[in-house]
């Protein structure tokens, strides 16, 4: 039998292309230690995640054309599994 289970919840989020600016602004919350996902506009429900990726290309539009982004993230709270 199980007596105990842990689950965690992450996402891959994918960007459609983006200027430099939010290209640079981007790499900040890649390499931030404290980046939040806001759950629903309207509120301040915000849920704290860890961004998984450890290494990322610098992208600019001299030498890409087109800037897009892949970002691997994972909640931090473990996902309440009812076990």
């Amino acid at each position: 039998t199980t007596r105990h289970t842990t689950a965690s919840l992450s996402e891959i989020l994918n960007t459609d292309w983006i200027t430099e600016q939010d290209a640079n602004l981007l790499e900040k919350l890649i390499m931030s230690t404290d980046v939040y996902v806001v759950e629903n506009a309207d509120t301040e429900f915000t849920q704290g995640v860890l961004i998984t990726d450890s290494t990322f290309v610098k992208k600019t539009k001299a030498n890409d054309n087109m800037i897009k982004y892949t970002i691997n993230i994972e909640y931090a709270n473990p996902v309440n599994t009812n076990s």
